[in-house]
């Protein structure tokens, strides 16, 4: 019997061992510590191309009494709050891995005295706050950090790949454990938190907006009893994979769908051998992810994109023409990708560039803007020959929109019609017979892209107003203009009575501070738009000593110009997207 029970624990001893080394055979591969490899090393062994990755740092749990710094949580109930916490040592440390395909990775071990948590646990579906809080998610908002929602990203853990293994008599329970979210997303009685990135998201620390995680979860016997509770808790320091020109053909995309039509069918297939690379449902605003075929695993020399059954353009994925996030496909524009030898694709900063032409075959989609006084209109833009509604809702000045051709070629047909709050505004010819192109203004709308069916995407023309402006030579002002497609920078000069205070600037709609620093009253500063089109949002606020003093719009629906002045603030400088360099006012 003694025999026995000591081949017994000799075994289990042996297994626990033989895994614990076997994931330490991983973790070194995985190490970040060789930044060669991280430079050059663009996919991992599952064939994922990496968007970041990150080392852990222990969250200082907000100072709270007998809370250890941690990065782990696995107490003996789940109100067991002063003890569990497990930290990095020398020996230990955690790393965060993001990648193209909306999955991450949480990899690497943690300690508690002699207990050691090995974690390997896989998150996926990632959404923005949008999408996650149209199917139910909700924020989960604790601790100190001040995280919030509509900044953060979320993901599910993924029990099938997650696990946890657990070495030590000071564990709990030793073993391989699965790991599954909680509370359960599917059980409609409890609340979906999911695992939340991004700043302010390391929930218990004081360091209030910086880059972290928060996530909760059961660990899971064999048995699939759930038989622990756990949570993640770190900030984030993250290396960002360097980007490169494409070559070798694409291997790797992510589209985000612009068009109007609701669950739309999208079907992308590969010219060379016609494999199907995507085919899903997808809405309006959303993004997906999909992969090369061929037999290096890339998307050969060009993608067909249909929607709802009828080819709506071609991408060039051989590396011959640029490609790269932030480019215009008809209604899709690409968000990431890469490359075979390139690695991950570079954005784009003129995605049509050199590599456009004059509309022909009738334009098949258009980006354009709302220049008129209305602050918000109810726009609808229809089809002459068939009356086919392509967009439809309502619309701030001064922002964009997208739609697409609905004919049987995906095109617009030879003339659209634009009705604002249900009255006509304005006719566009589509059919090519006229120039077309970004920069044209027609009625209360501007063209800012677009694309037709054999030309591709649309090369800039020039309005009758801007020739007449390149010839005027006495015009003063010839090298500014008036604000168009929101600011993007502002240079401005503080006249408080203070002597000096701390100014801080921030954007109204995604609350990014875009300038905090002391000015001298007199002095000037400057700031730059973040938001993804580099431009200032609608609005920004400006604080002085952490009270607001005025706020601007820079939607460009209300005169800005150099010499006007705000609350203590007075414009010296300024840009707009679409209208370069302000005018100074006629003050």
């Amino acid at each position: 019997m003694k025999t026995f029970l000591n081949l017994i624990f000799g075994a289990c001893f042996f297994f626990i061992s033989c895994e614990e080394e076997q994931f330490n055979n991983d973790l070194n591969n995985y190490n970040l510590d060789n930044t060669k490899e991280l430079k050059s090393k663009t996919k991992n062994k599952e064939g994922l191309n990496y968007l970041r990755q990150c080392y852990i740092i222990d969250v200082d749990r907000c100072d709270t009494p007998n809370q250890p710094e941690a990065n782990f949580w696995w107490p003996s109930s789940p109100t067991s709050y002063y003890e569990g916490y497990f930290s990095s040592t020398d020996d230990h440390s955690i790393t965060f891995t993001e990648y193209n395909n909306g999955t991450a990775r949480i990899f690497g071990s943690t300690k508690l005295n002699n207990c050691v948590a090995y974690v390997d646990v896989w998150l996926k579906d990632k959404k923005d706050w949008t999408e996650w809080s149209a199917i139910g998610g909700e924020f989960k908002k604790e601790g100190c950090a001040d995280g919030i929602q509509e900044n953060l990203m979320f993901y599910v853990i993924d029990s099938e790949k997650s696990s946890i293994t657990a070495v030590g008599g000071d564990c709990l329970e030793e073993g391989t454990f699965s790991v599954e979210q909680r509370p359960d997303p599917f059980d409609m009685n409890t609340p979906n938190y999911g695992v939340h990135v991004g700043p302010g998201g390391a929930n218990w620390d004081s360091n209030v907006g910086e880059y972290g995680l928060s996530g909760w979860g059961w660990l899971v016997n064999s048995q699939g009893k759930r038989m622990w509770v756990m949570d993640f808790n770190f900030r984030l320091d993250c290396v960002e994979e360097p980007c490169s020109p494409c070559d070798g053909k694409v291997t790797d995309l992510s589209l985000r769908y612009n068009g109007s039509i609701v669950n739309a069918n999208v079907k992308i297939k590969q010219k060379k051998d016609d494999k199907i690379v995507f085919d899903g449902v997808v809405q309006p605003g959303e993004s997906f992810s999909f992969t090369g075929k061929d037999k290096k695993g890339t998307l050969g020399t060009e993608i067909i994109i249909s929607i709802n059954g009828v080819e709506h353009i071609k991408l060039h994925t051989s590396c011959s023409k640029p490609v790269g996030p932030g480019t215009l496909v008809g209604d899709f524009e690409i968000v990431d990708g890469a490359s075979r030898n390139g690695g991950k694709l570079c954005p784009e900063e003129d995605p049509a560039g050199d590599d456009c032409n004059e509309c022909d075959g009738k334009a098949t989609s258009l980006e354009m803007q709302y220049i008129g006084e209305k602050p918000t209109a109810f726009i609808t833009v229809k089809q002459k020959k068939d009356e086919k509604i392509v967009f439809e809702g309502n619309v701030m000045s001064g922002n964009s929109f997208s739609f697409s051709g609905k004919d049987k070629k995906g095109t617009l047909g030879t003339e659209i019609t634009l009705f604002i709050d249900g009255i006509e505004n304005t006719k566009i010819h589509t059919s090519c017979s006229k120039p077309i192109g970004p920069g044209l203004i027609s009625g209360d709308f501007k063209i800012l892209r677009g694309s037709s069916y054999n030309g591709g995407e649309f090369c800039p023309i020039f309005s009758d107003d801007d020739e007449d402006d390149e010839d005027d030579e006495d015009d003063e002002d010839e090298d500014c203009g008036e604000c168009e497609g929101k600011v993007t920078f502002l240079e401005m000069k503080y006249n408080g009575d203070d002597e000096s205070a701390n100014v801080r600037v921030q954007q109204k709609k995604d609350n990014k501070t875009v300038f905090d620093g002391t000015v001298v009253s007199g002095s000037s500063f400057s700031f730059t738009g973040e938001d993804k089109k580099g431009t200032l949002g609608t609005e920004i606020i400006i604080y002085v000593n952490g009270i607001e003093n005025t706020r601007i719009h820079t939607s460009c629906s209300k005169p800005i110009k150099i010499g006007l002045s705000f609350g203590d603030f007075e414009i010296l400088n300024g840009t707009s997207r679409e209208g370069g360099q302000f005018c100074p006012s006629d003050n």
